[in-house]
């Protein structure tokens, strides 16, 4: 079985998340398929005496081993299989928070040169990206009510961020916003 070095880690992290996913799948098909043929392999052969006596098809290795050996090589590769899945996977869960990131940083430089739509498309997209990020929702808040003029979206990203960070130093701050704009 082949391993992944970190240069192919890198080189597949570098071609995108779901070219990964398709390639976790095609391993996926890859062992299934070696496994069929592997059992195929060690079943008597039946048939005239050419056939029995001829070269089994596909890797010798494959062919010469006990049963409980291949058993365990199948066994092994799912493993692996399974271990790739859960690379694959937060592999796409980083590449989301960084691509959170970009949007959240360029919706801050958007706002402080006064381009407050822009600003709002940036941190939307940030939002997209990681819904649960409370700077996204805290931003977003302060975008509504000081820039937009909307209250009513403001308080939504306010109390957003206090259900996410009840304990940040800002939640005093942004409760007394919330309050403030609900009592208007």
């Amino acid at each position: 079985m082949t391993r992944m070095t970190p240069l192919v880690l890198l080189t597949l992290a570098l071609w995108g998340a779901s070219t990964i996913v398709t390639l976790a799948e095609e391993l996926d098909e890859m062992v299934a398929l070696e496994s069929a043929t592997a059992l195929a392999s060690t079943a008597p052969v039946i048939g005239d005496a050419a056939e029995r006596d001829a070269e089994p098809e596909g890797p010798a290795d494959v062919a010469l081993m006990p049963r409980e050996a291949l058993e365990q090589e199948v066994l092994a590769a799912r493993a692996e299989v399974a271990r790739m899945k859960d690379l694959v996977r937060r592999i796409v869960i980083a590449n989301r928070r960084e691509k959170s990131q970009a949007h959240y940083n360029m919706g801050c430089v958007y706002r402080e040169n006064g381009k407050v739509r822009e600003a709002e498309l940036a941190f939307l997209a940030a939002e997209r990206h990681h819904p649960n990020d409370p700077a996204v929702h805290y931003n977003l808040g302060i975008l509504y009510e000081e820039d937009l003029g909307l209250r009513g979206k403001a308080r939504k990203h306010y109390q957003r961020f206090i259900e996410l960070a009840p304990n940040d130093p800002d939640a005093g701050l942004v409760y007394e916003w919330l309050t403030s704009l609900t009592a208007e």
